[in-house]
């Protein structure tokens, strides 16, 4: 009796399941192409800090890395080896791998590839990440059980593709669906938090100070000074509007709309804000939840696909659906702060799964907009005594002056994730590193008696006034190190 009530059980849960969308071949194809492009956008940005960011002679030496708390349990590839060519080699592989996605040649091949040594690269410098980061690699790993290849493709042409219609198919689109919802209710979450967000005014203050905004940021945040409608109905969107995701491709004219305001809502928060790539990783998300009707819309046909639905879903892909989707909204709820749950995701959890899968995520996007302005300054002295700044030596400018552009202050975001970060008490041993390549960049160029022989890191901060404007900075030595100390 027991093994026919289970046996009606299951089949009661697969009738639910049994609607599961399968994602559009042409979705599939734009998804596919999207993420391969920003792969190599974001292979450029970082190979031309390849050697600053990624081996022992940049700013986080193995050695480093690996001795401090807050790094361990981050798998990498690049641990293997700190040298120059190593990390080259990891490039050049993962390029490769962005260039068939792109072209849909050896697909699935090619997305595992990429997954893990986009984890690896990520990994071995996790300070000059962002979320956008963390969505672009959890995006890989639910691709490599799509049907990338299905249309317009190398695998394609050849007739190596899989099938477009399929349970791994079905069960990965939802994954990505609840991936997506994960992202903005989690970020919903963090935000209503936090009482200057509950009053309206976290957005304006967002807007108002800090070193990722752009002119234009500024400029709105100018104009919505004032309106706190606006900051609600910023969170209001966040929360709810992210809830159309789940709406049936049967009304393909809401999926549609919904997509578009997404990539609305994140083009404007891309020409407000420097927030790396996530802008373009959201949207590329949103990009395979396209239905067939709005491809039908624009006259592009419909491609040739599997006749039928597949039959009842089998017992593996149930499990995997239910554990995938299980995992991730685990994972959130363990991080964000209402809920009952925080914090208590067991240690065998967070070094296991989680981290074998590379799933690690949080979604705390301005979540406490404090309305600071931070930027970072040297004052170092060169064997004839004078003054000299090695921030030149890496694209970097600073001083007391409050900077007319923030996002000039740094040559892009990685600089500018990894030199926030060393304000964080967990991250203060990262400095010896830091200082340690400063030094050796200097030196490089510069000899004798301009020759670097002590780095002084100095913080600077301006607070927003209650009127807008931003306060008289004040700035605090953070590390003094000289050149010839060796990592502490």
């Amino acid at each position: 009796m027991k093994s026919a009530a289970a046996g009606r059980a299951l089949r009661r849960i697969q009738s639910l399941v049994a609607h599961l969308e399968t994602p559009d071949p042409r979705s599939l194809a734009l998804f596919r192409v999207s993420v391969a492009c920003i792969l190599l956008i974001d292979l450029t940005i970082r190979g031309g800090d390849l050697v600053a960011h990624y081996t022992d002679l940049g700013a986080l030496p193995l050695e480093l890395r690996n001795s401090t708390v807050r790094f361990q349990g981050q798998l990498s590839l690049l641990d293997l080896n700190g040298s120059v060519w190593f990390a080259s080699l990891h490039f050049g592989l993962l390029v490769a791998a962005a260039l068939a996605l792109l072209t849909g040649a050896w697909t699935r091949i090619a997305t595992p590839a990429a997954w893990v040594l986009l984890a690896s690269l990520q990994n071995r410098n996790a300070l000059v990440n962002n979320s956008g980061d963390d969505l672009l690699r959890i995006l890989l790993l639910i691709g490599c059980f799509l049907p990338l290849e299905a249309h317009a493709s190398g695998d394609a042409a050849a007739g190596a593709a899989r099938p477009a219609v399929s349970w791994s198919a079905r069960c990965a689109f939802a994954v990505v669906k609840v991936q997506i919802l994960a992202v903005y209710v989690s970020a919903a979450l963090w935000k209503s938090a936090n009482i200057e967000w509950r009053q309206g005014v976290a957005f304006y203050r967002a807007l108002a100070a800090g070193a990722h905004i752009r002119p234009l940021g500024h400029s709105l945040a100018n104009l919505i000074h004032g309106h706190d409608w606006v900051g609600w109905t910023v969170l209001a969107w966040e929360g709810f509007a992210a809830f159309l995701v789940l709406v049936p491709s049967r009304f393909w004219k809401i999926r549609t709309a919904a997509v578009l305001l997404f990539w609305g809502f994140h083009t404007g928060i891309a020409a407000t804000m420097n927030v790396g790539l996530f802008s373009l990783v959201a949207m590329a998300a949103w990009s395979l939840t396209l239905p067939t009707g709005f491809w039908t819309l624009l006259g592009r046909g419909k491609p040739a696909r599997a006749a039928g639905r597949p039959g009842p879903i089998p017992v593996p892909h149930l499990a995997i659906l239910t554990l995938a989707c299980g995992l991730i909204g685990l994972i959130n709820a363990n991080d964000v702060p209402v809920s009952p749950v925080r914090g208590r995701l067991t240690s065998w959890v967070v070094h296991g799964p989680v981290a074998y899968l590379q799933l690690q995520q949080t979604w705390r996007v301005f979540s406490t907009a404090a309305g600071v302005d931070e930027w970072w300054s040297t004052q170092n002295i060169l064997a004839s005594g004078e003054k000299g700044d090695p921030f030149e030596a890496i694209g970097l400018t600073g001083g007391k002056a409050h900077p007319d552009d923030n996002e000039a202050v740094f040559p892009n975001e990685h600089w500018r994730k990894f030199i926030l970060s060393l304000g964080n008490a967990e991250y203060t041993v990262v400095m010896s590193g830091f200082c340690g390549y400063l030094c050796r960049r200097w030196n490089a160029e510069h000899s004798g008696d301009q020759a670097l022989r002590v780095v002084n890191l100095y913080r600077w901060t301006s607070v927003l006034s209650p009127d807008g404007g931003l306060e008289e900075a004040t700035g605090h030595l953070q590390w003094s190190q000289q050149c010839a100390e060796p990592l502490r």
